[in-house]
């Protein structure tokens, strides 16, 4: 200590000190309890991302948010101390300057992070880390499609749900950074588009040019027809713009054809073949089929639920010109089962096995067959119309079997099976295994959430 200095008193230091220790008994549990909490289990916008994302990519965090030491972190020394000084001449009891304050950010220019950390755009787990705040050169026109202000998004078949749309175009506008830019939806129409192939083609054309406002669009929302199989390439490999697919998996051999312009939410058909023929092994394989009912059809006739399982496949996409609608596509199935002894030759497999219009005859046909090559176990690829056309089909010849399906075909949402209509002895034999979030209350669902915040106004 230098001699013409003395140690400051006792008394401030105390006072000081306790203050300290009670505002950290009252934060704490509050810190705690905000560290450990979970997402909410609705926060579900992207089922496929494989982990959460804990830091913003290098040029996102720091030099759009300061230091990243957060909000108001202390000018001075590091970790926002103040310099203290050491000259002999210095006050005993020196003060420190308030810092002076941060600049004023508009609050439509400031977004709301998410908790627990790390801090993300909106409530979804796998969403990105949140950027607050940005101001700046965001690089202009960076793509096609991409303005100073604007990105611009194709809608090929609104279907009259402008509103919809809308609403989830102010949710993302408001809830993501974009770097100063908006959403700018395209409304291509008012139909539903066509499922041949002139008509994707022709929708395609006018996607591309921005749907009659003359700016090419930086990407495109889904096609409902047939979940676009021609409208997808014509949009990728054409006019390189980015489109994505919905409802009905495509394969990777299909979305590898316009990589990378090609996207889809489901899981990639084959990815998904391959977990069905996993599950199968791993559950059903080598056992008795438990879950059907009736008999074999035989003389003498035998309970079908009392012998071993044979499998036979069905798969039937929502168009007979699906590009998944082919034999090689269920390759990854067929060679997972293969190697757990539950082989299935191409006797036991019928692609498109319903006709468009669903005539009962044809689905009537593919029940027999499945019947006379002796399948305890039909595992339904299928669509969910087709696959309530060939239960009823199953019922009327009399044949109980276990049926096995999965997301393929939506027959793991609940509204599905009503649509298909199967009837109520063939779905108690029905199990299966789902690659979709958990479905929740309708209310709660990300969708609803999304659009209800969007635009409070549009019914859910």
């Amino acid at each position: 200590m230098s001699p013409g200095l003395r140690r400051p008193g006792r008394g401030p230091g105390a006072v000081n000190l306790g203050i300290a220790l009670a505002v950290l008994a009252v934060l704490l549990p509050l810190l705690l309890n905000a560290a450990t909490s979970a997402p909410p289990a609705a926060a579900e916008f992207s089922p496929n991302a494989q982990q959460v994302i804990k830091k913003a990519p290098d040029g996102q965090a720091a030099e759009v948010n300061g230091s990243g030491e957060g909000e108001g972190a202390a000018e001075g020394g590091p970790g926002g101390e103040p310099s203290a000084s050491t000259s002999p001449s210095a006050s005993p009891s020196p003060t420190v300057a308030a810092p002076s304050p941060g600049p004023v950010i508009p609050s439509d220019l400031l977004k709301r992070c998410v908790g627990p950390p790390p801090l993300r755009q909106i409530e979804d787990p796998q969403s990105p880390p949140c950027i607050a705040f940005f101001q700046g050169d965001n690089g202009g026109a960076t793509a096609k499609g991409v303005t100073k202000d604007s990105i611009y998004i194709a809608v090929p078949t609104p279907e009259s749900s402008e509103t919809q749309y809308t609403a989830l175009a102010n949710f993302f506008n408001k809830r993501f950074q974009f770097y100063g830019r908006k959403i700018v939806l395209q409304f291509c129409g008012n139909g539903g588009g066509g499922s041949a192939e002139a008509d994707q083609v022709a929708d395609a054309a006018e996607a591309a040019a921005g749907c009659g406002n003359g700016i090419p669009p930086f990407a495109s929302t889904f096609y409902r027809q047939n979940n676009g199989a021609y409208y997808m390439p014509t949009m990728g490999c054409r006019y390189k713009t980015i489109v994505v697919g919905s409802y009905s998996p495509f394969d990777k051999k299909f979305l590898e054809r316009c990589s990378p312009y090609q996207y889809q939410y489901p899981m990639e058909a084959d990815e998904e073949f391959a977990n069905v023929g996993e599950w199968i092994c791993n559950r059903l394989a080598g056992k008795t089929a438990q879950y059907a009912d009736g008999n074999d059809g035989a003389t003498p006739a035998r309970p079908i639920s009392e012998q071993p399982r044979k499998f036979g496949i069905l798969l039937a996409p929502f168009t007979a010109v699906d590009p998944v609608a082919r034999m090689d596509s269920l390759d990854p199935l067929r060679k997972r089962l293969a190697a757990c002894g539950a082989e299935v030759p191409t006797d036991r497999v019928i692609i498109n096995p319903v006709t468009a219009n669903f005539d009962p005859s044809s689905a009537q046909n593919a029940v027999l067959q499945m019947r006379s090559a002796g399948v305890t176990s039909v595992i339904c690829m299928c669509n969910f119309f087709a696959f309530g056309s060939l239960q009823r089909a199953a019922s009327t010849s009399s044949f109980q079997p276990e049926w096995l399906t999965s997301t393929f075909g939506l027959n793991d949402v609940n509204s599905s099976f009503l649509l298909g209509a199967g009837p109520a002895n063939q779905l108690q034999n029905t199990l299966g295994i789902t690659f979709h979030p958990r479905m929740v209350n309708p209310l709660l669902n990300p969708y609803n959430v999304a659009v209800q915040e969007g635009d409070p106004s549009v019914a859910p």
